[in-house]
């Protein structure tokens, strides 16, 4: 049997909302990615070219600081942000580059306005070249059984 651990970065609530709803249809806990130094709404301010989430995206080698996680005993990660700038935050290219995922099976899952997984996932691959990184999806507003649908044609539940 897989085990499974799902990992989520939420700074909005939207996020973590798929989440919760990933985790209760594979009965597995949700756990939350945390940055290390919490982002204000000023950080999150997407009007202000200084805020910290631009000054993170802007640079693809700035890795933010995370609260340690205790995750084990897992074949499949699954991951849950939001999209920014296009592609993941940086504070996921921190998390998983901490983890040795070498043979493991990573799927990925974003919500976003407007933006597609594609490019996330595209980085996601670059990082993890030892890594099964499976096509994302972007979840905004899923119903439950098109999540189960979408978990299923990866074999997963």
């Amino acid at each position: 049997m897989t085990e499974i651990a799902l990992v989520y970065f939420s700074e909005t609530g939207t996020t973590a909302n798929a989440a919760k709803k990933i985790a209760k249809i594979l009965n597995v806990p949700a756990i939350r990615l945390e940055a290390q130094v919490p982002y204000t709404s000023a950080d999150l301010n997407w009007n202000d070219d200084s805020s910290r989430a631009n000054e993170e995206q802007g640079n693809p080698s700035a890795r933010p600081e995370f609260k340690p996680l205790k995750i084990d005993n897992y074949d499949t990660l699954i991951l849950g942000y939001p999209t920014w700038w296009g592609v993941s935050p940086r504070i996921i290219d921190s998390f998983v580059e901490s983890l040795n995922l070498m043979g493991k099976t990573v799927l990925p899952f974003t919500t976003s306005g407007s933006s597609a997984p594609e490019r996330g996932v595209a980085e996601l691959r670059k990082l993890l070249p030892d890594t099964l990184v499976l096509d994302g999806k972007r979840v905004n507003n899923s119903s439950e059984a098109e999540l189960k649908q979408w978990l299923r044609s990866n074999n997963i539940a």
